[in-house]
């Protein structure tokens, strides 16, 4: 899931209703980054902190970073830093301040994630054209 994010001299511009993610997320939630010319030949950064605690993501070939899943519930804020070859920091974006929700599982999911691939292993799938396309049913 892309969030697309625009830098603006030094203002990232994010839509309101794309500030608040769900935490427990692995490689899911990709902030995309619109970068204006005046930040090129930077090594750009995303800098997510909470409680303290920062997590330094590069952004790769497509300007893009995932959502670090290690961040828990609660807040955190998204920075871009642009550093030089000398690794000085030369640009520098306002905070963001991001809603991180609770994922509602914690606790809750704690089965076998294939519960469902092991009710299924005594099933035949039979594909059938029903004219309007291939349909796949699962024969138990």
């Amino acid at each position: 899931m892309d969030i697309p994010v625009c830098i603006v001299k030094q203002k990232l511009k994010i839509a309101m209703n794309h500030r608040t993610i769900i935490s427990g997320t692995k490689e899911f939630v990709r902030f995309s980054f619109w970068i204006p010319d005046d930040w090129d030949g930077l090594g750009l950064f995303a800098q997510f902190k909470q409680n303290n605690k920062i997590y330094r993501k590069a952004l790769d070939k497509e300007n893009s970073v995932y959502f670090p899943e290690e961040i828990g519930a609660g807040s955190c804020t998204l920075t871009i830093v642009g550093i030089d070859c000398n690794k000085d920091i030369i640009g520098l974006t306002d905070t963001v301040v991001l809603t991180i929700k609770d994922n509602n599982l914690d606790g809750e999911f704690n089965g076998d994630q294939n519960d469902n691939a092991m009710k299924l292993s005594g099933a035949i799938l039979v594909t059938t054209d029903n004219g309007y396309g291939d349909v796949t049913m699962v024969v138990l």
